[in-house]
């Protein structure tokens, strides 16, 4: 385990395995994510993938024989002054995940790579997945911008599973913004092309906000910014570029996280979740 810590927010990377981040404790709080012990479940070829929880690095779109590749290896990790870079090389692809805390500031910058170290071109997307502990609320903005009067054009689109929960959702129609409780007995997802370039998730009086860059996807039906919950944990997760990467070549994907107190209820949080986007 490497730690970082600048009085205001800790952040705990895995060796043992990974890369993985575990751990996000923002100064007399708990962790926000979650913690998930043995949680996982059996592959085709009698592997296991473990949550874990806290983030990770996946491949998208979700193909089993790719995605769910085991990461129980101990990893490549480089420490410097206020970072953490992790790497892992399993199934044919180099997975780094590379954290870096500010100085004097609750914010932090997580890039994500991948190269294909395999001998046939693969096409993927990074897939960054944050798992939180359940009990708050995620919040996912839809649209550019709130509606404007009269409304007489589109302004979002929002993606579905065959599983979500349409009824289950809290539509907050003045401001575009979809509330999903993060506590359920059956899980659902929800996705949207991040036009606002944010999603974010609501505990304890605390809010964890992840800041990514709007792309437009083929995949996914364009959803560049999901969410899933079920009884276990939360899932906030973005998409990077859909690409080819012939052997050898790479793909980055950069997203940045803030902690703040929430001030008010969870209109006002999205409004604060939306003044700290740089």
């Amino acid at each position: 385990m490497r730690v970082i810590d600048n009085g205001l927010i800790t952040v705990e990377v895995a060796t043992d395995f990974g890369p993985r981040i575990v751990g996000l404790r923002p100064a007399g709080g708990e962790n926000l994510f979650a913690e998930l012990g043995d949680l996982g479940f059996d592959l085709d070829d009698g592997r296991r993938f473990s949550f874990r929880g806290g983030h990770r690095l996946w491949l998208a779109p979700e193909v089993p024989e790719v995605t769910y590749e085991p990461d129980d290896a101990p990893v490549e990790a480089t420490v410097g002054p206020g970072f953490v870079q992790t790497t892992s090389s399993t199934g044919g692809v180099s997975k780094t995940v590379r954290v870096a805390l500010a100085e004097d500031k609750a914010e932090i910058v997580v890039d994500h790579r991948v190269v294909n170290r395999g001998d046939e071109t693969i096409e993927v997307a990074p897939w960054a997945i944050t798992q939180l502990r359940t009990g708050g609320t995620a919040l996912m903005p839809v649209g550019t911008e709130p509606p404007r009067p009269g409304r007489l054009q589109p302004s979002a689109s929002v993606v579905g599973w065959s599983y979500t929960d349409w009824a289950g959702l809290e539509w907050d129609d003045d401001h575009g913004v979809v509330q999903v409780s993060g506590r359920r007995d059956f899980p659902t997802k929800i996705g949207t092309v991040l036009a606002r370039g944010w999603l974010a998730y609501a505990i304890d009086g605390w809010v964890f906000a992840k800041y990514a860059t709007v792309r437009q996807l083929s995949i996914d039906l364009g959803a560049s910014g999901q969410v899933y919950v079920n009884k276990d944990f939360v899932e906030l997760e973005t998409l990077g570029a859909f690409v080819s990467l012939a052997p050898g070549e790479s793909t980055s994907h950069s997203e940045a996280w803030r902690v703040f107190r929430a001030s008010g209820d969870l209109t006002e949080t999205a409004q604060q979740v939306e003044s700290h986007r740089s």
